[in-house]
């Protein structure tokens, strides 16, 4: 036996067997010498007095417990980011995941996992409140967390699973269940179909108070982690592969203009969704619904899924969003041509109208003119000259405001351009 900084410890041949209270202080010491000081890991295992193998186990485990946390910055570009010009354009806080050329799908979703589970990690503190859209990346996130020591936290799944053919227990469990370990938190479960049959018995659901409690606590969580689903990836995204929907479905939402969903409420390319007939079923939170959340993480790997990112984040339901480097490029070229066409049709929809409006004002005040009296044709003349002047100056906003929205997509075309 010897003693060392207070603590008993046993050596028998030759191997430390260390008390399971004295093992973290022991690991953290470890990652101390080793990433902070920066000493050899020969010189920690005469330090400790434990061979080299063990210090490499200790290593491991102070990885695994987090107590040491590795976070890669990527460098930033030349001019702008390709993050800020795309947070810039949307409003939201971007982390864009360099990923080398060429690379797999899955390879692809696995290194913007990684990244994402650092992140939300790191916004995770004690009694935080953590609101889980099951899905595909999620899944993947789930599985990349990394560990942190925080009481209280909660872990609430925000959308139904069961379809027909599964209870959808085993698959969003699993999510739950690995964010639940990562943070030692309490896991709540909603058991609900993804999509009632009927939108009368979901109005029925939410009114069950066990049904509405969960609900409730799903509407109110401090940060919410969800991913896009669409139609066109090649990791198929869960809500279409898993039987959710059927074809006759698809085939419908497809011609309704439906790109792709966001906990599983199916959204169209100008981030619309309210008059969609199956978001009347669906269990998930709408976009407006997530807007109220503080903190919306949203997770997308693959440039496929670009018009399903960009009308989602066209609804304001993204706050924080963390994709990889062929994604963002994608999204940003979309929203560039979406904002220079919806430009050119605001200018020539606000002619068109005000055109169409004066002529049918000009029509009502001439009959007017010819049916009234010479002081009703004061009091006309006077509501003409009120009308054309409140009508010049709409027309003046209007060609101001699209003038303004075509000036500034053009300054990030020319910026994109010098960026490549």
């Amino acid at each position: 036996m010897c003693r060392r900084s207070g603590r008993l410890w046993e050596i028998v041949h030759n191997e430390r067997v260390v008390k399971r209270s004295d093992r973290r202080s022991l690991a953290y010491e470890a990652a101390l010498l080793y990433f902070v000081e920066q000493q050899t890991m020969e010189a920690i295992s005469r330090k400790l007095g434990v061979s080299r193998s063990t210090v490499s186990r200790l290593l491991a485990a102070a990885r695994e417990d987090g107590l040491v946390r590795i976070t890669l910055h990527a460098p930033e570009e030349p001019h702008e980011s390709l993050a800020s010009r795309l947070g810039a354009l949307f409003g939201v806080k971007v982390t864009v995941v360099p990923v080398p050329d060429p690379s797999s799908e899955l390879r692809r979703l696995d290194r913007v996992a990684t990244v994402a589970g650092s992140t939300i990690s790191d916004a995770v503190t004690d009694s935080t409140m953590v609101g889980i859209a099951w899905g595909t990346t999620i899944s993947a996130v789930s599985q990349r967390m990394v560990p942190k020591q925080v009481d209280e936290v909660t872990i609430v799944q925000l959308n139904g699973a069961a379809n027909p053919t599964t209870t959808g227990l085993p698959y969003a469990g699993e999510i739950l269940g690995n964010f639940g370990r990562m943070f030692n938190a309490k896991v709540l479960p909603f058991p609900v179909p993804a999509f009632f049959d009927y939108a009368e018995t979901r109005t029925a659901m939410w009114r069950e108070r066990s049904i509405r409690a969960v609900r409730d606590i799903g509407r109110n969580v401090d940060i919410a982690v969800f991913g896009v689903g669409s139609f066109t990836s090649p990791v198929a995204s869960h809500v279409y592969a898993g039987g959710y929907l059927s074809k006759e479905e698809v085939a419908q939402l497809r011609a309704d203009g439906v790109v792709g969903d966001v906990c599983t409420v199916l959204i169209r390319a100008d981030g619309s969704y309210e008059d969609i007939e199956i978001n009347m079923r669906t269990t998930g939170p709408s976009p407006a619904e997530l807007a109220k959340i503080s903190k919306r993480v949203c997770v997308v790997a693959g440039p496929a899924k670009a018009p399903a990112l960009a009308a989602v984040l066209r609804s304001g339901a993204v706050t924080d969003l963390v994709l990889d480097d062929e994604c963002a490029q994608a999204v940003l070229d979309l929203e560039l041509r979406w904002r220079r066409l919806d430009g050119r049709r605001m200018w020539r929809g606000e002619r068109v109208l005000a055109a169409a409006s004066a002529a049918t004002w000009m029509a009502v005040m001439l009959v007017f003119f010819a049916a009234f009296p010479w002081w009703g044709r004061l009091v006309v003349g006077a509501l003409l000259v009120a009308y054309i002047w409140l009508t010049t100056m709409s027309q003046m906003w209007a060609t101001v405001t699209a003038a303004y929205v075509l000036r500034k997509t053009a300054e990030a075309e020319a910026g994109q351009e010098a960026q490549s």
